[in-house]
């Protein structure tokens, strides 16, 4: 198996599951993971969070066609709802991430 399928495996296990891109050098990024987190962890509860470094799994990335970060996709099961390019203010990562996850 390579990396790339067992990301798709992963995002079986939830129903949501909203993944953040990053990169090492991205102070953006590095910034806006802990708020989002727990932007996840009290409003989308029921949603798996899954964190890519685009410079360790290039291959993930490239088969998403992530090609900027920091980057949110969000997948219900395989099925990419939502692309988040660049960074946003909180509250319209929220409201999108909101519109996307179908109750």
């Amino acid at each position: 198996m390579n990396a790339y399928t067992d990301f798709i495996s992963e995002l079986n296990r939830n129903a949501y599951t909203i993944v953040y891109f990053t990169g090492k050098s991205c102070s953006v990024c590095h910034s806006l993971l802990p708020k989002l987190k727990t932007l996840v962890e009290d409003k989308f509860k029921d949603a798996r969070f899954i964190v890519v470094d685009v410079q360790e799994t290039p291959e993930i990335s490239g088969q998403l066609c992530v090609f900027t970060v920091p980057f949110i996709l969000v997948f219900h099961f395989e099925k990419e709802v939502l692309r988040i390019r660049g960074n946003n203010a909180l509250t319209i990562i929220e409201n999108e991430i909101d519109r996307a996850m179908i109750k």
